[in-house]
């Protein structure tokens, strides 16, 4: 008899599991699961649910850092020239040009005063409005650069800008400007030293001298990159400092490399 009861208690246990297998595949989940047969009582504690990752509705997605294009404004001389027409400067005509990857408008020229020309300024200042400068590039020649004013300072740019304050380059013969002439050393200043200017075209005048036209980059001091570039001043200072009308500056093309 004992083995009888036995054996169906067995029966009962093993449909319960089964009936409880089936109810959990189906996606029962109980509080708790009891199970009495006879004398054993079986409890069985509900499943602990994996965690759930939350996402904030309020994420804040961080934006790409935009980066500072450059790019160039070329300036105008006209408005400051002592010709009555664009002229052909040692060949190269007027125009739009890429001079060392830097392009200029050239064509006008504006100098300042010496021997051949008396009447011209000695300072000449063209206005400009332009953020967030980063360089000037001035294509640059002096007329009747002697030799015996070599090392000697001939003249300023002067940068202004919008909150009152200035930049000063000097000009020195032979160091950052020289003569026009590349065939006459012994009585003009034909080489320069610095770095920042190099050499970007070379001709030959209407009487058959060979000359140059230099490019001299000129860099904003970097508290003044933020600002607005309101003027370039070109300054000829050789009466003061080597007692002389010349030499002189010309100016022959401005271009401005900014940031936006």
């Amino acid at each position: 008899m004992s083995k009888e009861i036995g054996k169906g208690f067995l029966i009962i246990v093993g449909i319960a599991i089964l009936v409880l297998i089936v109810l959990l595949a189906l996606g029962w989940r109980p509080t708790s699961v009891g199970i009495e047969a006879g004398p054993v009582s079986i409890e069985l504690a509900p499943a602990t649910p994996y965690p759930t990752a939350t996402i904030p509705s309020n994420r804040i997605q961080a934006s790409p850092t935009p980066v500072p294009i450059e790019r160039f404004q070329t300036i105008s001389l006209e408005p400051y020239s002592e010709l009555s027409a664009p002229e052909i400067n040692l060949g190269l005509a007027p125009g739009q040009y890429a001079l060392s990857d830097v392009p200029f408008a050239v064509g006008w020229k504006a100098s300042t005063q010496c021997s051949h020309i008396p009447e011209r300024p000695q300072s000449i200042l063209i206005e400009t409005h332009i953020a967030h400068p980063r360089m000037i590039y001035l294509l640059l020649q002096a007329g009747f650069g002697w030799a015996r004013f070599r090392d000697k300072k001939i003249g300023e740019i002067i940068l202004h800008f919008d909150n009152g304050s200035t930049a000063v380059t000097s000009l020195s013969l032979g160091y950052n400007i020289r003569d026009w002439a590349r065939d006459d050393n012994s009585n003009v200043v034909t080489i320069a030293f610095s770095s920042d200017l190099i050499s970007v075209w070379e001709g030959v005048a209407p009487d058959g001298r060979p000359g140059g036209i230099d490019m001299l980059a000129v860099r904003v001091p970097p508290d003044r990159v933020n600002l607005v570039l309101s003027g370039i001043e070109i300054v000829d200072v050789s009466q003061s400092t080597v007692g002389d009308i010349d030499p002189c500056i010309h100016l022959l093309a401005i271009t401005v490399k900014y940031v936006e």
